[in-house]
This record gives C-alpha cells, sequence and structure tokens, in this order.
C-alpha cells in the first residue's frame, strides 16, 4: 500500500475513529432521531416503555450491555483476531441509522442482548465432557424469551446446530435443550400465567409490496444495506477461516451461522425488521471489522469507509 493508504488504515483501526463513530451514534439515539420516526413493526410486543425518555434509556443501556458483551467475545475467544474497536464503533453508527429499530427497548435491544449471551455460553461449551448445566441455560434463556416475544424461539434451532460446531452435541446435550426449552413454559402455566390458547403460531411477515409501503426510504436503506454486507462479509470471511485451526474455525462457525442466521430471518420476517436489526447490527459490524483485519493488505479500509458513508446517508434521510 501506498503512505497515505497506510496512514488511513491506521487511522480506521484506531481507537479514535471507534470512538467518533460511538459517539455519534449514542447522541443520535438519545436525541429521539433514531426513534421518533416512523416505526417498523416488531414480531412480538409492543416494545414501548411509558415515556420517550425511558424507551431511550432503556435501549442505550441495552445496546451498551451487548457492546461489553462484544468486547469479551473478542478479548477471550479472539474472533476478530484484532484488538482494534473498529466494531463498536460501527455498531453504534449503523443502530442508530436504523429509524424505529432502537426505539423499542424491549423488542430488538433485549433480544441483541439475549442472543450475545447464549453466544458467550455456547462458547465456553467447546469440547467440554460435561457441557449439559451450559446447553441447558442457553436454550433456557432463549425459551424464556420466547415467551413474550416468539421471534426468540426462531433462534433455538440455530443453537442446537451451534452445539454441533462446539462439539458438544450427544444426547444428554439434546436432552438439557429439550428440558431448557420447556421449563419456561411449564413454570408460566403451572402458575395460569398462560394456557394452550396461548400457543399460537406466529404471524410471518414476509417481504410483499404491502410490507415494503410500511418502511420509510431510510429504513429500507438501512435494513437492506445491513442484510447485504452482513451475508457478503460472512461469507467471505468464512472462506477465508478455512485454513485455520479447529478451534477458530468452530468459534468463527457458530458466529458465521448466527450472522447468517438473523439475516435470513430479517429477510423471511421482512416486515418486523425491527425486531431483528439490533442483533444483525452487532453481528453486522463484527463481520465487517473481520473482513478489514482479513483483507488489510489489501484496500480493506475502502469496504469501512463504504459502510461508513452509507449509514451516514441514512441520516440526511430521516
Amino acid at each position: 500500500m501506498k503512505p497515505i493508504e497506510d496512514k488511513i488504515t491506521r487511522f480506521l483501526r484506531g481507537r479514535l475513529y471507534a470512538t467518533l463513530l460511538f459517539l455519534a451514534g449514542i447522541a443520535i439515539i438519545a436525541s429521539g432521531v433514531a426513534m421518533t420516526t416512523a416505526t417498523i413493526p416488531t414480531a412480538g410486543l409492543a416494545g414501548h416503555l411509558p415515556s420517550p425518555t425511558l424507551d431511550a434509556a432503556a435501549a442505550i443501556a441495552a445496546m451498551l450491555a451487548t457492546m461489553l458483551l462484544m468486547l469479551l467475545i473478542n478479548r477471550f475467544f479472539n474472533i476478530l483476531r484484532t484488538s482494534s474497536k473498529l466494531f463498536i464503533g460501527l455498531y453504534a453508527l449503523m443502530a442508530a441509522a436504523t429509524p424505529g429499530a432502537m426505539g423499542e427497548a424491549l423488542n430488538g435491544p433485549i433480544l441483541a442482548l439475549a442472543a450475545m449471551v447464549a453466544l458467550v455460553i455456547m462458547y465456553t461449551t467447546y469440547q467440554r465432557s460435561l457441557p449439559t448445566r451450559r446447553i441447558f441455560l442457553v436454550f433456557t434463556l432463549m425459551s424464556a424469551g420466547a415467551c413474550m416475544q416468539w421471534s426468540y424461539a426462531a433462534f433455538l434451532p440455530m443453537f442446537l446446530m451451534g452445539c454441533g460446531q462446539m462439539r458438544c452435541l450427544t444426547f444428554r446435550s439434546i436432552l438439557a435443550a429439550g428440558v431448557g426449552m420447556l421449563t419456561p413454559p411449564w413454570i408460566l402455566w403451572g402458575f395460569s400465567l398462560i394456557g394452550p390458547g396461548d400457543m399460537v403460531m406466529p404471524d410471518i411477515a414476509w417481504p410483499t409490496a404491502t410490507v415494503f409501503r410500511q418502511f420509510t426510504s431510510a429504513q429500507l436503506l438501512a435494513t437492506i444495506a445491513t442484510v447485504a454486507i452482513a451475508i457478503l462479509a460472512t461469507l467471505y470471511n468464512t472462506i477465508r477461516m478455512f485454513g485455520l485451526n479447529a478451534q477458530t474455525r468452530a468459534f468463527n462457525g457458530i458466529f458465521a451461522t448466527l450472522t447468517l442466521w438473523t439475516a435470513l430471518l430479517t429477510i423471511i420476517d421482512f416486515g418486523h425488521a425491527a425486531t431483528y436489526m439490533p442483533l444483525l447490527t452487532a453481528l453486522t459490524a463484527m463481520q465487517a471489522t473481520l473482513f478489514f483485519r482479513i483483507c488489510i493488505e489489501r484496500r480493506g479500509y475502502i469496504g469501512v469507509i463504504v459502510l461508513t458513508l452509507i449509514f451516514i446517508s441514512v441520516f440526511f434521510m430521516i
């Protein structure tokens, strides 16, 4: 690379750039600009708190907790193979640039936090001889969420596949997963909080012309761009990881599976995209940072600049 390109690369990898993106994203969410526009329908509860201030505070708190988990994942499991904090800044920017998605704190932001917690637990099960308690905890967590919002249930098959990727898929682990899925609804049923009539099939909002008309131009741009970047970056990163050791492939494998699974759910249930977008933006930010790390000697900085410009342009459409 030329000297000027090397300077650009170092700036994008540095803490200053990540901090600027982070502060911009938090400021936009706190101001309400990313929340007060037309809200995309969500797949479950009406996730608003009693006041916009509480909504913004809860959304920011959930996002900060998710960021902490992202940092822990990279720190202890070395998923991104870099110490750069670029993914934190990208996540803040992308989350703020999705109008409506961060405005329902009880839906998307909490789903993102729960999925990240489950992912951390799954990483700790790698090649463990007795991982049943941890697997039980993962499936109990997601099943408890599914009792309030059915989108959590859509991730249960993905985490079961993740057990295979973590090399802990045994008869005992399958039993632990099954018991974990049944425990929360069984407890709620025992307290007469739910009944058979509450167990209904979800209302999936397929991507149709009618669904598209519910979105603003800014929402469509942010959602479609995030899905496209997530899929392309994940596929490229996965191919480049084939030559690494078994543990690295396993860790990046479940990470890639979660990213592609979330992108697929966003496409299939496009009308409820706001539910999945906070999680998808977090995963996409990490995949984009990994792409930048892999292509750092091949002008990978161009991808980061293009991604940043795409999501900055959304703010001019809100």
